[in-house]
Protein backbone atom coordinates (compact mmCIF):
# COMPACT_ATOMS: atom_id res chain seq x y z
CA UNK A 1 0.00 0.00 0.00
CA UNK A 2 2.75 2.54 0.81
CA UNK A 3 4.05 2.00 -2.89
CA UNK A 4 1.23 3.81 -4.17
CA UNK A 5 2.52 7.42 -3.54
CA UNK A 6 5.88 6.23 -4.87
CA UNK A 7 4.22 5.11 -8.19
CA UNK A 8 2.61 8.80 -8.48
CA UNK A 9 6.05 10.29 -7.25
CA UNK A 10 7.43 8.30 -10.09
CA UNK A 11 5.12 9.38 -12.99
CA UNK A 12 6.72 13.17 -11.56
CA UNK A 13 9.94 11.90 -12.24
CA UNK A 14 9.34 10.93 -15.95
CA UNK A 15 8.52 14.65 -17.37
CA UNK A 16 11.54 16.07 -15.15
CA UNK A 17 14.00 13.82 -15.71
CA UNK A 18 13.00 11.77 -18.38
CA UNK A 19 13.62 8.00 -19.29
CA UNK A 20 15.26 6.10 -16.65
CA UNK A 21 19.24 5.83 -17.84
CA UNK A 22 21.68 2.74 -16.43
CA UNK A 23 24.29 4.69 -17.07
CA UNK A 24 23.33 8.10 -15.21
CA UNK A 25 24.55 9.08 -12.07
CA UNK A 26 22.77 7.69 -8.65
CA UNK A 27 22.69 10.23 -7.05
CA UNK A 28 19.87 12.24 -9.94
CA UNK A 29 17.13 12.79 -7.65
CA UNK A 30 19.17 14.57 -5.15
CA UNK A 31 18.70 17.78 -7.76
CA UNK A 32 14.94 17.11 -7.58
CA UNK A 33 13.32 17.81 -4.81
CA UNK A 34 9.60 15.99 -5.20
CA UNK A 35 8.61 15.43 -1.39
CA UNK A 36 10.30 15.95 1.91
CA UNK A 37 12.47 14.01 3.28
CA UNK A 38 12.57 11.78 -0.21
CA UNK A 39 16.21 10.27 0.78
CA UNK A 40 14.37 8.04 2.67
CA UNK A 41 12.63 6.60 -0.19
CA UNK A 42 15.44 7.67 -2.90
CA UNK A 43 16.42 4.02 -3.85
CA UNK A 44 12.43 2.80 -4.36
CA UNK A 45 11.77 5.87 -6.62
CA UNK A 46 14.65 4.66 -8.90
CA UNK A 47 13.40 1.17 -8.58
CA UNK A 48 9.98 2.32 -10.11
CA UNK A 49 11.27 4.79 -12.09
CA UNK A 50 13.67 1.87 -14.01
CA UNK A 51 10.54 -0.20 -14.61
CA UNK A 52 8.20 2.25 -15.41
Amino acid sequence: VWLEPTKLIVKQVRPEIGDYDDVADREYLKDTKLLPNQEHLQEKIMELHRRH
